[in-house]
């Protein structure tokens, strides 16, 4: 499912948070870099932060198993999840899976 959103975020060079409804601004005029696998961006995350895996999982309320389950890269959070974690991590879906913004893309009228 996420291969999936990565690529439907790609098609329509938009940011996950327009896509799924959390920001009226696409930024489309803006371009990704390749992520890295979730899990990394994950444990990164929570380096960053300073959170404990403990920590997110009483803010959050996953459970221990899907949680290791990302970390592991064994699965993968849902959409509903990743929302869920973007909050509990002050931050945007895209910079959650690691969607950095790389260049601003030149939009060229031909009239």
């Amino acid at each position: 499912m996420m291969n999936n959103f990565l690529k439907i975020l790609e098609i329509f060079t938009c940011s996950a948070d327009f896509l799924i409804g959390l920001t009226d601004n696409p930024l489309t005029d803006v371009s990704y870099a390749p992520t890295k696998p979730f899990s990394q961006r994950f444990q990164q995350l929570l380096i960053e932060r300073k959170m404990s895996q403990y920590a997110l999982r009483k803010i959050t309320g996953f459970s221990y198993d899907n949680f290791n389950q990302w970390l592991k890269g064994n699965t993968h959070p849902y959409i509903d999840n990743l929302i869920k974690l973007s909050h509990a991590f002050d931050c945007s879906v895209d910079e959650l899976l690691g969607r950095e913004q790389t260049a601003k893309v030149e939009v060229v009228n031909e009239d």
